[in-house]
């Protein structure tokens, strides 16, 4: 074989082999970076554990429940009476009458007609409860935008203490090169001592880093009705903003609200609740019947039981204004609810077009904020290079610094704020976890 072509196929194995070697080392470091992330809490998942821990939204559900029993005592007025009674008489003597006699008795009501009034109790219930379920519903959702915005307040906190760790390091090397310049007579203790508050500064704002990462976690806790914090959060997927017209976002809002819709069903319901009480000014028809059964033949002529069957017909003659009181506030009721309905679009509107302004601001602003970061940090590399060569003062250097902190803090909280914006947008519109809040896994979603 050729000299050449065994050189060139040794060649080929060892970048053979060396490829390899690096494919294996990539493919663990990406399934020990999978594996980590495993072990983090995402935001889906803390979503879902606010939905079966947390105590407003448990707190919600029993009030849900509530309205759902109103609409059982309200069918109940519809259904047959029917109770029984025992009694054990001792009586003064009489002649037809004895003295001492027990009996026991079944008795049967039946309303026939009351002006509608029990219907209308009825369909007001039923709006009420459905009112109550589109409300636990945006509740859930206010509910989860809480968990999100706890949940990023945390990861701000972690690249602030990213930002911080930097800060310190730089801060050393500073004033590593600052004890060096010292020596070589290069500059004076006052750039020593000014390297030494950098440290002291830097060190912190890492401290207070750390403690409002551990205060934000603690937050976050309280969101998911968990006793403890988790041990780490996951970085969520990059949201991108879908720049539609801003009309499209007021309609898919006005439309998609559970908390307009229940407005809208308690306007409903007070409408119904107003029939119900203006039925009170129609005659009240309903039978009543009644078998006794008594251990005396004396009360009966005879007999040991009795039974009577009575139709009936009831009408309020005065009430001392009950009733028409009662029509008075059933008719304020409702121009509250009408004036609640109307309230609630105009903040829903104000909402989506203040969120949809910010959104367009904080694209601008991470743009600006990107420019200042590379601007603050090609800066202090010139800086720090000068003040090696002794061509700036330790004052620039300082100022250089806090340019690039700033400007780094900035654009973390510029990021967040745009990702959190899209959330309260889909907040805004009614549309956020909708697909989370649809599911039929009753496990986890009340």
């Amino acid at each position: 074989m050729n000299k050449y072509l065994r050189i060139s196929l040794c060649r080929f194995h060892i970048l053979t082999i060396h490829i390899l070697v690096l494919f294996l080392f990539l493919a663990n470091a990406r399934g020990e970076e999978t594996h980590a992330d495993k072990n983090k809490l995402s935001l889906q998942a803390a979503y879902r554990l606010a939905l079966k821990q947390n105590e407003y939204i448990s707190a919600s559900w029993q009030r849900y429940r509530q309205s759902e029993a109103d609409v059982g005592i309200a069918t109940s007025s519809l259904l047959p009476q029917i109770g029984i009674q025992a009694e054990a008489v001792n009586q003064k003597e009489h002649p037809s009458i004895p003295d001492n006699y027990n009996d026991i008795s079944i008795t049967a009501y039946q309303s026939l007609f009351k002006g509608g009034k029990n219907w209308y109790n009825r369909s007001t219930a039923k709006l009420s409860a459905e009112s109550e379920n589109q409300r636990h519903f945006r509740l859930k959702q206010e509910v989860l935008f809480t968990v999100a915005q706890r949940f990023y307040l945390v990861l701000l906190a972690r690249h602030s203490i990213s930002i911080s760790e930097n800060q310190l390091k730089r801060a050393k090397t500073q004033l590593d090169r600052s004890q060096q310049l010292v020596v070589l007579g290069m500059t004076n203790e006052t750039a020593l001592l000014r390297a030494r508050v950098q440290v002291a500064v830097a060190e912190e704002n890492l401290e207070r880093s750390k403690n409002q990462y551990l205060i934000s976690m603690e937050r976050l806790s309280l969101e998911l009705g968990t006793d403890n914090p988790p041990a780490d959060i996951a970085e969520p997927e990059e949201r991108i903003f879908t720049n539609d017209p801003l009309m499209t976002y007021t309609a898919k809002g006005l439309k998609f609200r559970t908390d307009i819709q229940s407005a809208q069903l308690q306007v409903k319901a007070a409408e119904s609740n107003v029939k119900a009480e203006q039925s009170d000014f129609i005659p009240d028809f309903f039978i009543e019947g009644r078998y006794v059964q008594s251990d005396s033949e004396k009360l009966y002529y005879g007999d040991k039981n009795n039974w009577d069957v009575a139709l009936k017909a009831a009408y309020p003659i005065y009430t001392g204004h009950r009733d028409s009181s009662e029509i008075t506030k059933s008719k304020a009721r409702l121009a509250e609810t009408q004036a609640n309905l109307k309230r609630l679009k105009q903040e829903a509107q104000v909402m989506i077009r203040s969120v949809y302004y910010d959104i367009l601001t904080q694209q601008k602003v991470i743009k600006n904020v990107k420019d200042q970061v590379a601007a603050a940090s090609a800066n202090y590399q010139q800086v720090t290079a000068q003040f090696n060569e002794g061509l700036s003062s330790s004052v620039d250097v300082v100022d250089a610094e806090t340019a690039l902190n700033e400007a780094e803090n900035q654009l973390a909280r510029s990021y967040y704020r745009f990702q959190l914006d899209q959330l309260r947008m889909d907040l805004a519109t009614g549309t956020l976890e909708e697909d989370l809040l649809n599911t039929n896994n009753q496990d986890f979603i009340k």
